[in-house]
């Protein structure tokens, strides 16, 4: 398993977007926050772009982790870099600095290029607003449009990887999720860097919790800005069931509407290892999915296969699930205990394969 010394004077530096509270932001500032317990002052967020006024959102002000300006390209330091190419192409700046990139997703690698990412760096802050608006009225989804143009996204992934050639020059490729790991595997040259696993972990207050069974309800939580046309036939089909949409919630907000729901639907693209889905599991919600991306691979969503379906099932099938999980809420929750147990080692397991990455040397 190869890993970086880190030595007394060496600098730490996670890459992330500025002003973001997604899976992705809050995934490399857990790395953060976990090195700085051994190297202290030496770890540093550095946002991009680099110059944006007030970066750190206020869901990670609770981490009170510094951000550096500027990196210094010296080959005693480090830099952890995720996968979208508007943060991939920093490294092209440097020569001597230690380089790791965090596969938090293969999809959005060839994603970002598509919506432009790479030629204009506030087109991204833009076309968000604009998604949202446009989403908030299931009017328009840019992602679904994407993987309709590239339905075999990993061949995508292939086509572009090898387009930008200096992405092999890094130290090592970090996989969230065996659909990520499968797909650089797949990818990368022998002669390239190596790929290794590095999951996240969703916040401790899901895990630690309690769930009262006797107070679930016959409610199906969803996020709106996943798998919106599909969402929308399902909700169609199934008048009497009631279905809430996680959205404008804080994270408190959205644990206490898993903690009620019985059920929770994601039939997205799955890019990556997704976090709500395990949320959900994790408050003892019946997780039903769709076997797009990661969803499809056992390891990333451990769910026994009559709980996934394709986009060719019947909606009658999917919403006579529901109603089992409704009528039969007690039994069919045991269904998810591996799901369960897989979520609540993965802080165990992310901190033992963090330890391994970095070593510390005088």
């Amino acid at each position: 398993m190869m890993s970086f010394d880190v030595y007394d004077d060496s600098i730490i530096y996670i890459v992330s977007p500025p002003n973001a509270a997604t899976g992705g932001p809050e995934a490399l500032h857990q790395v953060a926050f976990f090195l700085r317990k051994h190297y202290k002052d030496r770890v540093f967020m550095h946002y991009l772009p680099s110059n944006t006024d007030k970066p750190i959102h206020p869901h990670y002000t609770k981490f009170n982790i510094p951000y550096s300006r500027k990196i210094e390209d010296n080959k005693k330091n480090i830099i952890i870099v995720p996968e979208v190419i508007n943060c991939l192409t920093i490294l092209e700046n440097f020569k001597h600095i230690r380089k790791a990139i965090w596969w938090l997703s293969t999809d959005n690698f060839p994603l970002s290029i598509w919506m432009g990412y790479d030629k204009n760096p506030f087109f991204k802050r833009v076309l968000r607003r604009i998604g949202l608006i446009l989403l908030s009225k299931q009017i328009f989804d840019f992602k679904e449009i994407f993987y309709r143009n590239n339905e075999d996204v990993t061949i995508s992934f292939g086509r572009q990887f090898k387009e930008y050639p200096w992405l092999s020059k890094v130290d090592v490729h970090l996989a969230n999720a065996d659909y990520t790991f499968q797909t650089l595997k797949n990818t990368v040259d022998l002669d390239s860097p190596p790929v290794q696993m590095l999951n996240e972990f969703i916040g401790e207050q899901f895990v630690n919790d309690d769930v009262k069974l006797e107070e679930k309800k016959n409610l199906v939580a969803y996020n709106p800005l996943k798998g919106i046309a599909f969402h929308k036939k399902l909700i169609k089909a199934c008048p009497e069931v009631k279905f809430v949409p996680i959205t404008g919630m804080l994270p408190e907000q959205v644990q206490a509407l898993l903690k009620s729901a019985k059920v929770y639907i994601d039939f997205g693209t799955h890019p990556g290892r997704e976090r709500i889905p395990r949320e959900a599991a994790s408050q003892f919600c019946c997780v039903i999915v769709g076997m797009r991306g990661s969803a499809g691979y056992e390891k990333d969503v451990a769910v026994p296969n009559e709980y996934k379906f394709r986009a060719s099932d019947s909606l009658e099938n999917i919403k006579a699930v529901i109603q089992n999980c409704f009528d039969n809420y007690k039994e069919v929750i045991d269904d998810f205990s591996e799901y369960r147990e897989i979520i609540k080692n993965d802080k165990m397991l992310f901190e033992k394969r963090l330890s391994k990455l970095f070593s510390l040397r005088k």
